[in-house]
């Protein structure tokens, strides 16, 4: 039997996401903002850092899908 969480048959491709851009790293106890004007679609934020030798932090649920009507 397969294992449900690796079914990954009905998400898009990785080359069907377009890269807008990042915000960098913010320093303990500061924040970084920034606005984007988004066309209706399906959006992913992901967060790609990581420490030295560890695996990026989306592995870790650092990412949130969301939809733009």
């Amino acid at each position: 039997m397969q294992n449900p969480l690796l079914d990954f048959s009905g998400l898009p491709r990785f080359t069907d996401f377009v890269w807008s851009g990042d915000i960098g790293v913010a320093s303990p106890g500061h924040a970084t903002w920034i606005e984007y004007d988004l066309k209706p679609g399906h959006y992913l934020l992901a967060c790609w850092s990581s420490e030295e030798g560890a695996p990026p932090a989306v592995f870790f649920g650092m990412a949130h899908g969301f939809t733009v009507q």
